[in-house]
């Protein structure tokens, strides 16, 4: 697969909260917009996994999600200059008046940790 327009011809696998009418691609010279004609439509991305393992279609997959699949063959990536948006990441702790150091730390360690893994891919 060269080009988003040759998903048109596939089963695509579609985590509807994502985009159940489109998927929206990146890569260096901007973006293209591919529509989806309601082929298969799923709200759990665990799902959505386990069919694209199972060779039932092409999706649409976060990296944390893929990643090991990929670097042991089980998954491919078919348009790899193109990427969807990224989502946020979040760490998530109660609300405090003072962060602890120790949480402060863990926090900074965890952001370059998580940045550096999913810049590698």
């Amino acid at each position: 697969m060269d080009s988003p327009q040759a998903l048109l011809d596939h089963c695509c696998l579609q985590f509807t909260p994502v985009g159940k009418d489109a998927w929206t691609l990146n890569d260096s010279n901007g973006s293209v917009t591919i529509p989806m004609s309601g082929q298969v439509m799923v709200n759990d991305v665990r799902v959505i996994r386990s069919m694209a393992l199972a060779g039932d279609g092409v999706a649409l997959l976060p990296v944390y999600l893929c990643r090991p699949e990929c670097e042991h063959g089980r998954l491919m990536r078919v348009l790899p200059q193109w990427q969807a948006q990224a989502d946020p990441l979040h760490i998530v702790y109660p609300r405090q008046r003072f962060m602890p150091p120790k949480l402060r730390a863990f926090v900074d360690l965890a952001s370059r940790e998580l940045r550096k893994w999913l810049e590698e891919w």
